[in-house]
């Protein structure tokens, strides 16, 4: 094991002695494979200046990574900031999907105009499918960015007003959301959604366990 340690502070290099502490700062000193001095010294209870000193520490190096990985704090709890960003990863995919769903489903419509010059009605037939390809580009560009902003807590608490004012918009009408079909059933599956990232995005803001660096 090379005998060289280092002063993490100084960055002063000297050769293995009988302290264990730097004598410019005081800090503790290391040896170059990342380990430090007092540290091994307390594990094999072998003083720096011992002969047997750099044969002990050497065959120290298996116990002391051991010994680091038993006692590295480990992560607890559910890190709701993850959570979070995969709803609205989840919520973006579905809003993509349906736009795209709806633009093939209904990729030509029948509309009625008025016909100025002679004050008729007439049906023309649009292609609305390149713009529902458009519309799911953007949705999903704009998901994939408040995705991102999720990991600040700045932006989880501007979300988390917002998705407020959604609920309690689309809670005062209650008409839609009982309407049978597809209108019901994507009121209320937009309800239920907002709902759910509200939740998680509270809960990221006030219960967010530790993330790790």
């Amino acid at each position: 094991m090379p005998t060289s340690v280092v002063c993490p502070n100084c960055w002063s290099w000297s050769e293995l002695g009988q302290r264990t502490t730097c004598k410019r700062c005081g800090a503790q000193l290391v040896f170059s494979d990342g380990r430090r001095v007092d540290e091994i010294a307390a594990l094999t209870g072998v003083l720096p200046g011992s002969p047997i000193a750099e044969g002990a520490y050497a065959a120290a190096a298996p116990g002391w990574m051991k010994q680091q990985v038993l006692v590295a704090p480990a992560r607890q709890g559910v890190d709701w900031v993850d959570v979070a960003r995969w709803v609205v990863i989840g919520y973006g995919l579905l809003t993509v999907a349906g736009l795209l769903l709806f633009g093939l489903v209904f990729q030509h419509i029948s509309v009625t105009v008025l016909n100025p010059r002679t004050g008729a009605y007439t049906s023309e037939t649009l292609n609305i499918g390149a713009a529902a390809v458009l519309v799911a580009a953007v949705a999903g560009a704009v998901f994939a960015l408040m995705a991102w902003l999720t990991q600040f807590t700045i932006a989880r608490v501007i979300f988390l007003m917002l998705d407020a004012i959604a609920v309690v918009g689309t809670l005062t009408q209650v008409g839609t959301l009982l309407q049978p079909g597809g209108i019901g059933i994507v009121g209320l599956g937009t309800l239920a959604m907002n709902m759910i990232w509200g939740g998680v995005l509270a809960m990221s803001i006030f219960a967010s366990a530790p993330r790790a660096n």
